[in-house]
């Protein structure tokens, strides 16, 4: 009887060592049951695949990462007011429904600023870049180097890859960047100089200039024309420009803007073009009632006629637009007519 009894009292604690271990596999509270999972994305959004809508208690879940244009994710909270801890995931021991808010940098009530440290890599500079702010981003300051010429900011210390100019508003987190230098200790750099002419002539072209040096740019002639000067940009806009200073460095390009002094019939190339077109300008003749603007390219045999509209009168002054043009060489031919006569 003695031996039944402790036979029996085995079999309870082994049946009750099974019991624990199967409570257990949930952990703590975790009772294995689903329950559901609201996303506050306050104004951001999921990738596809992303979504979470319910978990399982007794199964642990990383809540997914959201992302909001021109804005940096930090975090998921449990209430609106984003009070409390972050929260980067469900335990496998809890259990009830979970509601959480994301925060973004734009409602926190302090900018975020990140540290940014430039490696001068034997440059100076007149003002150094130590941090920048999350939502302004910054732009990248030009050092300068005795005998070099400056060749880029990277992030890394071999310089390889593509330049950095500026940090983006939504960039987040510390920088650092090393300068790339191009040096030349044994000779001056040249850059060369492409002058347009747009139909006039020079005595002496200037292809080239020395950095530390500079260059003084030429005066040219056009039959029938005044030079007004260069310019850095082919519709002949802004300041003219008269020299390359010693400070200056890279390729020029200039267009030499004109303008008509004298009348009657004129042949010319246009003095002044723009993208993909060109005008002239020719002074009012007294008893001129309407005129005849003409164009060609230096390949065609043919003059064409431009429409009347595009040839207007503004005090003593004709202008004329030619439109739609291809890259080329172009003649360009008024004539005046006067009780619609022509007196070329």
């Amino acid at each position: 009887m003695k031996k039944f009894f402790k036979i029996i009292i085995c079999l309870i604690m082994a049946l009750t060592l099974v019991g624990a271990t199967a409570c257990g596999s949930f952990g703590g509270g975790a009772d294995g049951k689903s329950y559901s999972v609201t996303l506050n994305l306050c104004g951001g959004t999921l990738a596809e695949g992303d979504e979470l809508t319910s978990y399982v208690s007794g199964e642990e879940v990383v809540l997914p990462t959201p992302t909001k244009a021109g804005d940096k994710f930090e975090g998921w909270y449990k209430s609106s007011d984003y009070s409390g801890g972050k929260v980067v995931k469900i335990y496998s021991k809890e259990k009830g429904d979970r509601e959480f808010w994301a925060k973004w940098a734009s409602n926190s009530s302090t900018p975020q600023t990140y540290a940014v440290t430039l490696h001068l890599n034997g440059g100076t500079l007149q003002s150094n870049l130590t941090a920048y702010t999350y939502g302004v981003g910054a732009i990248l300051p030009v050092p300068t180097k005795s005998g070099s010429t400056f060749g880029g900011w990277f992030d890394n210390q071999n310089c390889t890859g593509t330049a950095v100019t500026e940090i983006a508003a939504n960039d987040s987190g510390a920088k650092e960047y090393w300068a790339k230098w191009n040096s030349s200790p044994d000779s001056a750099q040249t850059y060369t100089v492409t002058l347009n002419l747009n139909g006039g002539v020079l005595e002496t072209n200037l292809t080239s200039y020395t950095k530390g040096v500079g260059a003084t740019l030429p005066t040219p002639t056009k039959e029938n024309s005044r030079f007004d000067g260069w310019f850095d940009n082919i519709g002949c806009n802004g300041a003219a420009v008269t020299s390359i200073s010693k400070n200056d460095t890279g390729n020029k390009v200039y267009w030499a803007k004109w303008t008509v002094t004298s009348t009657g019939s004129l042949m010319l190339s246009a003095y002044a073009g723009y993208s993909e077109g060109a005008y002239v300008e020719f002074p009012v003749e007294s008893g001129v009632s309407e005129y005849t603007v003409s164009y060609k390219n230096s390949s065609a045999n043919n003059y064409i006629d431009i429409d009347s509209e595009l040839i207007r009168v503004n005090g003593d002054t004709v202008r004329a637009d030619i439109v739609g043009l291809s890259k080329g060489n172009y003649t360009i031919k008024w004539l005046r007519e006067a009780r619609k006569r022509s007196v070329m």
